[in-house]
């Protein structure tokens, strides 16, 4: 099987930790493009490149988006969402949500084929893991804020004391604090218990 897939060089190093297929045929893009012969299209960068713009007419019947702060009502119904933020995607468990059953179906042979297993969830911003790490770089930041502790000291702490494989800065600066920013303020319009720190928000704006 052909596929090819938009990632950074950052994202492409975590896509490769597992072990891929050798059935499995891969051409790494750097921006979306057109690539003959492909059954299946992974854009680890779609809310970048695609979100709120005309979709590209070369698509085969299977894409998969990375696609965080938005939501299915964002992407076409066939698309299928996953939770492609740095950090989450070296791993072998992937949470993604879908809207036809079909379409999930041929997502999950191809993803287990990458080393992954799916994690089917309900469709929202943020996901699971992505809600979760936010709301503890927003903890976080509260916490600095109140000149509590040093950020080193915080992350040294959250990585003893919970075994996080990084601390919440760590995290916020893997995943970029204006990503956390704008996943924070999406979910703090439905729920105030989302909304950042006053400090996040001056990283984020800067």
């Amino acid at each position: 099987m052909r596929i090819a897939v938009v990632a950074t060089e950052a994202q492409q190093q975590e896509w490769m930790a597992q072990t891929i297929s050798d059935t499995l045929s891969i051409v790494w893009l750097r921006e979306s493009a057109a690539v003959e012969g492909v059954e299946a299209y992974l854009n680890l960068r779609a809310e970048e490149e695609w979100l709120h713009q005309p979709l590209p007419n070369y698509l085969p019947s299977l894409v998969i988006v990375s696609a965080v702060i938005s939501d299915g009502t964002d992407w076409p119904n066939d698309f299928i969402r996953i939770n492609g933020w740095p950090g989450f995607l070296k791993g072998a468990l992937l949470e993604a949500t879908g809207k036809n059953t079909s379409q999930q179906q041929a997502a999950t042979q191809l993803l287990q084929q990458c080393g992954r297993q799916i994690e089917w969830v309900s469709d929202q911003p943020g996901f699971i893991g992505a809600r979760i790490v936010s709301a503890i770089i927003n903890e976080a930041y509260l916490t600095l804020q109140e000149k509590v502790s040093s950020k080193a000291d915080i992350d040294t702490a959250m990585k003893l004391g919970t075994n996080y494989p990084m601390g919440p800065f760590a995290w916020a600066t893997a995943i970029g604090i204006k990503n956390v920013y704008r996943l924070l303020c999406k979910l703090a319009a439905e729920q105030p218990r989302y909304t950042p720190a006053l400090l996040l928000k001056q990283e984020a704006e800067q």
